[in-house]
């Protein structure tokens, strides 16, 4: 199917009698929706804001369209994105990371039967990982600094390797 010259072939959308209805959803870089994300739509009257998943959907859209976002980072600097040219009515926008999540949490953990003089925590996730280590004597408890890049929360499992410093830590 053409529409005003454009090829929509294959492409899954919902005709209205003006035109198509493109609803998309604004991503980072590692697929996660942003939500509260401004959209606009050039040559369609007011910005639309991404919900909790990242959603957004504008109505009587003539293809092909340039649609932009402005996405603010944890700083408060703002990027702004245009994509021109665009024909899809499901379009994923990617808002690509410029380095701007860079998150940390404090966990307190025990160790018990503590003996080597160098202990590395990890936190394994499905999403993202971070680590800690520490040298002997360990505290009680000890308070392990996890940072990590990606989402601003995940869950996970925190491992304790004992070994030497500078030495391949065993399991």
């Amino acid at each position: 199917m053409t529409v005003n010259g454009a090829d929509l072939s294959g492409q899954n959308f919902t005709a209205t009698a003006t035109g198509l209805t493109v609803s998309g959803v604004v991503v980072d870089d590692y697929g996660t929706p942003l939500s509260d994300v401004p959209v606009i739509i050039a040559g369609i009257s007011g910005a639309q804001t991404t919900d909790i998943n990242g959603k957004f959907t504008f109505n009587n859209v003539t293809p092909p369209y340039q649609i932009s976002m402005l996405v603010q980072d944890n700083t408060g600097y703002n990027y702004i994105y245009v994509f021109q040219g665009a024909t899809a009515a499901a379009p994923i926008l990617p808002a690509f990371d410029f380095g701007q999540d860079n998150w940390q949490a404090t966990v307190a953990a025990t160790v018990i039967g503590a003996s080597d003089s160098y202990y590395y925590a990890v936190l394994g996730s499905p999403d993202v990982g971070g680590d800690s280590e520490v040298s002997a004597p360990l505290p009680t408890p000890w308070n392990v600094t996890i940072p990590w890049t990606g989402p601003s929360s995940l869950a996970g499992n925190l491992y304790v390797l004992a070994g030497a410093a500078g030495h391949d830590c065993p399991a």
